[in-house]
């Protein structure tokens, strides 16, 4: 039992600091009040002041966003960390939190986007802006750590440009490079392919042409290289039509143009050859549609056999012997001033007349029966392999021909003879030679016969 004194101390030690309300009407606070009384009837400061924020949400890291005037969103699929002195910011993905795409940055700023997709490998990273891409390094240097970098367009292109900005005479560099290991590279490794692929007309993939850099020689200070130029050739295959080669000597570039024997090289202009030598696999062919001239101090034909030229049809050749250079019709005509009779006084032989029509030309004989002959010496590496005596139509001359040493005056036996107007092959051609000269001999059958002339064919021995 409390005595007087203390009831009064205890209500003054509960007024010290608090105020009570012993008995108090219910009400309605005003507006934006915030007094009120606790369950002791004490006054009391409400809790919640008006515009006071709650949170939504509770993941961890989760950025905060705004969600309403009183509510703070912590998002369940944005969130920030700092570990290891790596800052990142992640976007996950509501379908699957395990897939995300992260913004991560460290020391001097260095910054680097990932895609994750923890089932498969299929986090694309997609750029679309509304204007163009730009990449403007401080260092001048942008790096792509890729397989494969594809280019493409749905409007006409699209184009590569590689373009220097600088005052300066240095121009875009296109470089391939193959950095094989730290032992470097080996012979026969290509250093780069550009390659140009399409479609055949039945829609199958198909490479059209290849410009391709490989390593020949890659032994310090012996260092070679080749460059390919590569397109397809009538059953889609690739070939090469011209070759860079370096060579084992300083300075030295071989080049080959051109695939198979009858590949075509067209050159629109002039062929200036520094060097001093031209050859060829097989035959050498030189066919100009105009004029074709050899000019020089000294023009040398060096061959190991004989030198043909033509004109047109005919042919005229040069043979491979020693001795002063001839230059050979390959028909020779024995005319009637080549012709001596074979008439020991020298009286009766054969003169210059016309036929009775007067329209032929040609050499007759003052009697039948007197033989006309003619010496004929054949060049040098040639030989007679067929003769073809001309004469008027109504005679029935005999021509003959023989191979005769004029060392000593001595024939053999006749290697062709018959009636004029047909042309005979000899039995044995007449070769070229010190003891050999071709002797025809014309045995007329009537002093009315008339010669023209008698044609020797010669070819190459």
């Amino acid at each position: 039992m409390k005595w007087i004194g203390q009831h009064i101390w205890d209500y003054i030690s509960r007024f010290r600091n608090d105020v009570y309300l012993e008995d108090i009407s219910a009400g309605t606070i005003a507006s934006g009040g915030n007094l009120g009384l606790d369950s002791n009837n004490k006054i009391v400061k409400a809790d919640t002041e008006t515009g006071e924020l709650s949170f939504s949400g509770s993941t961890a890291d989760g950025v905060l966003t705004y969600g309403d005037a009183t509510t703070i969103n912590v998002e369940s699929y944005l969130t920030f960390s700092n570990s290891s002195n790596i800052s990142r910011m992640e976007f996950l993905s509501n379908q699957d939190t395990g897939d995300k795409f992260q913004i991560s940055t460290t020391t001097h700023g260095a910054t680097t986007l990932t895609t994750i997709d923890d089932d498969a490998t299929a986090a694309d990273l997609t750029l679309q802006p509304d204007g163009s891409i730009i990449l403007d390094p401080a260092s001048q240097q942008v790096t792509c750590d890729a397989f494969s970098f594809t280019l493409s367009s749905s409007t006409a292109g699209p184009v590569l440009t590689c373009a220097n900005n600088v005052d300066d005479d240095a121009g875009g560099i296109l470089q391939l490079i193959n950095h094989r290991d730290s032992s470097g590279n080996n012979d026969n490794d290509t250093l780069g392919t550009v390659q140009f692929s399409g479609h055949d007309a039945s829609g199958n993939a198909q490479t059209y042409a290849q410009i391709i850099s490989s390593i020949i020689e890659s032994d310090h200070g012996s260092e070679t290289s080749k460059l390919e130029f590569k397109v397809v050739e009538y059953d889609g295959t690739l070939t090469t039509g011209l070759t860079l080669s370096g060579q084992d000597q300083n300075g030295e570039v071989d080049v080959t143009i051109g695939a198979g024997v009858a590949s075509l090289t067209t050159i629109a202009g002039d062929l200036d050859i520094d060097g001093d030598n031209v050859t060829a696999a097989g035959n050498l062919t030189i066919t100009p549609t105009g004029t074709a001239e050899l000019a020089g101090t000294t023009v040398t034909l060096d061959s190991a056999g004989a030198v043909t030229f033509e004109r047109g049809s005919s042919t005229v050749e040069v043979p491979d012997v020693a001795g002063t250079l001839q230059v050979v019709d390959l028909v020779k005509y024995l005319l009637p001033s080549d012709f001596i009779v074979n008439d020991a006084t020298f009286v009766r032989g054969y003169s210059y007349a016309a036929d009775d029509a007067g329209a032929a030309y040609g050499g007759t004989w003052q009697d039948g029966g007197i033989e006309a002959w003619a010496w004929y010496q054949i060049p040098k590496g040639f030989k007679v392999t067929h003769m073809h005596a001309y004469g008027s139509a109504t005679s029935s001359t005999d021509a003959s021909i023989y191979q005769l040493d004029p060392t000593d005056g001595t024939r053999g036996s006749a290697l062709a003879s018959g009636e004029w107007d047909t042309n005979r092959a000899l039995s044995a051609d007449i070769e070229s030679a010190d003891d050999k000269v071709a002797l025809v001999v014309l045995n007329p059958n009537a002093a009315t016969d008339i010669i023209y002339s008698v044609k020797l064919t010669l070819a190459l021995v």
